[in-house]
């Protein structure tokens, strides 16, 4: 425990204990108290009290993840850190910083005490996690239709802790290392459909086929509607096997890599072609291609299920495809490959099967880059923690997924609707779509932070009934003075009124309205301009009298504006390519800040060239006039 004596102690903190000598052996423990003299160890006390747990304090607290994710803060702590000047008040005001750490550190998803024991047949070593996994894998297939295509691939979940075994080193992924999950993703979309996270060899010691079982028969109704997809997968997977398997269990096609080797014994289930030499790799060159095709019957030998084709091409490298789809001659097909040489992309000869599996393939790679621009993912140790902000990051990229799918077909219901005339006020001909924002470049972004702009002010609304008295709060939201916030309006608070740039808006102030002569309708000029009209900085407290003829136009003394008899005329504005001299001066509009200030002239600038016909008959007559 340590090499404290009783001399160290005075006798009263020794007397309100029952002391007990240490013992000799270093390997012996004694019970201690933590306010004991002689305890060493140090006892983190926490003054917040426990705050209960709602649906507005959880849909709070995504809502300050997403956003977090979206503005790729690396320490969560940052939003709250107004010492260094990078809080935001916006979340500062929707949640304290100990209400939030208060979720993220005892966040759980069974009761500990209801494990099952290692030996438990029904053991399971994701039972910390299995319910979460199964509520969303349900939620994934309810909300999306696969397509024609799918495929099949590895992704990584990164983790460096020591809580786990079946951490994975997978040295070709972006992620070296963490735990592996199979994923099934739609090629053309990368809509996450289902995932299987993988356990070890310890754990789990399926085939690659009862890998592809499992993901297909998460769904049950995903069995019968399977027939006529197409299933691109790597060389990890692809056999001769597969293909029979899925075609016979699904009605299901397959496109595979297949790794090549320089076995010679080989049999009725291994690939035709074997693995070239380097100096035949050489000779060949690019767009070398061969073929090779098996027909497979049914069981009684005369009804032809399917074609298998085999099909080697030389790339950079040569590349191997087992598929029992697009069987057939190349047919003069040619895809675009870079020359080193010369230093360009050039047309080389191809299979049509190379850029179909090029194009599809990517699915799952698809649904990793979405998932990875907005991590939303916290530092920890807790390896079902990874396993959650995993499936968080994967329920987004489907999401936006299916906005962008929305998005596209109401963007193509318009542009039909502008062709055609009788459909065009149905759909808002003139209006633009709101969610169009999402497809551009900070697509992406502005969808996280309108998420979690929306998450934040559901769960407000949903529990502070009422704004006006801030006693009527809920606990985990900040229970101090708003704080002023420079969001620009997009924050409940301010959309509330409650806070802004300054504080809470405040109410403006009523100005005295100085009452203007009034005049028979007869009397008004028509000469209006569509700009607001200036007013007059002139000393004299009087009404002032129009211009007389032969006198001056007065400096109104504020910025350049469009002369009001030029847009009376109709004039246009001049161009930027444009210079003004005296022969096109006549065509365009004149900007001046001089005019006559009586207030039937509206204060309305006018230029030099047009005063003299302004300052006629009382400024009247001169609206009759047409150049």
């Amino acid at each position: 425990m340590g090499n404290l004596t009783d001399a160290d102690y005075s006798d009263d903190e020794l007397d309100q204990y029952d002391y007990v000598a240490e013992p000799k052996e270093k390997d012996r423990f004694i019970e201690c108290r933590s306010d004991h003299p002689s305890a060493r160890h140090r006892y983190r006390v926490r003054a917040d009290e426990w705050v209960q747990i709602t649906i507005g304090y959880l849909l709070c607290f995504f809502g300050i993840l997403i956003i977090i994710a979206a503005l790729k803060v690396r320490f969560w702590r940052i939003p709250w850190m107004e010492s260094e000047g990078l809080g935001l008040a916006f979340i500062q005001n929707a949640m304290s910083k100990n209400r939030f750490d208060q979720i993220r550190r005892y966040i759980r998803f069974v009761n500990n005490r209801r494990l099952l024991s290692r030996g438990n047949r029904n053991w399971s070593p994701l039972q910390k996690i299995n319910p979460f996994i199964e509520k969303m894998l349900e939620r994934f297939r309810a909300c999306y239709t696969m397509g024609q295509f799918m495929s099949i691939d590895e992704s990584m979940i990164k983790y460096k802790g020591k809580q786990i075994r079946f951490i994975q080193y997978m040295p070709a992924k972006p992620i070296k290392h963490g735990i592996k999950v199979f994923v099934l993703s739609c090629a053309e979309t990368g809509y996450c459909y289902g995932f299987l996270i993988y356990c070890g060899k310890e754990n789990d010691t399926s085939t690659p086929i009862e890998i592809v079982a499992k993901l297909f028969e998460q769904e049950s109704d995903f069995i019968g509607s399977s027939a006529g997809r197409v299933v691109y997968m790597d060389n990890y997977y692809t056999s001769l096997t597969m293909i029979d398997y899925m075609y016979k269990q699904y009605k299901a096609f397959v496109v595979g890599t297949i790794a090549l080797t320089k076995k010679k014994s080989r049999d009725s289930n291994d690939f035709p072609f074997h693995k070239l030499s380097g100096p035949a790799t050489k000779k060949v060159g690019k767009g070398w291609l061969r073929i090779a095709q098996k027909k497979v019957f049914d069981s009684s030998g005369k009804v032809l299920k399917y074609i298998v084709q085999a099909t080697t091409w030389m790339d950079r490298k040569q590349v191997a495809v087992l598929h029992n789809i697009y069987a057939g001659p190349a047919e003069g097909a040619r895809t675009m490959r870079y020359n080193r040489k010369t230093q360009r992309r050039e047309a080389v000869d191809t299979h049509p099967i190379i850029p179909n599996y090029i194009r599809y393939m990517r699915g799952v790679d698809m649904f990793d880059q979405s998932m990875n621009d907005y991590n939303i993912s916290l530092r920890g140790q807790r390896w079902y923690l990874r396993i959650f902000y995993y499936i968080c990051n994967a329920a987004l990229a489907n999401m936006r997924v299916i906005t962008r799918d929305v998005v596209e077909k109401e963007q193509e219901k318009r542009r039909k609707a502008r062709q055609d005339d009788d459909f065009g006020e149905e759909v808002g001909r003139g209006q633009k779509d709101p969610w169009a924002k999402y497809l551009g470049t900070m697509g992406w972004f502005q969808w996280m932070m309108d998420l979690g702009h929306s998450l934040i002010e559901a769960a407000i609304l949903m529990e502070w009934t009422d704004m006006n008295d801030n006693s009527t709060r809920p606990k985990w939201m900040r229970q101090a003075p708003l704080k002023p916030c420079t969001c620009g309006g997009k924050c409940v608070f301010c959309k509330q009124g409650l806070t802004g740039k300054n504080g809470p808006p405040k109410k403006p102030r009523r100005r005295p309205v100085t009452p203007r002569p009034r005049t028979p309708s007869s009397a008004r000029t028509p000469a209006r301009s569509c700009s607001t009209p200036a007013r007059s900085r002139l000393s004299s407290s009087a009404v002032p009298v129009h211009t007389k003829p032969g006198e001056k136009r007065v400096n109104f003394e504020i910025g350049g504006k469009n002369c009001g008899v030029c847009m009376k005329f109709r004039r246009k504005p001049t161009p930027k390519d444009t210079r003004r001299t005296q022969d096109n001066a006549h065509l365009y509009i004149s900007k001046v800040r001089a005019g006559c200030p009586h207030p039937l002239c509206h204060m309305h600038p006018v230029c030099k060239s047009c005063w003299p016909l302004f300052n006629t008959n009382n400024h009247q007559g001169w609206s009759n006039f047409r150049p």
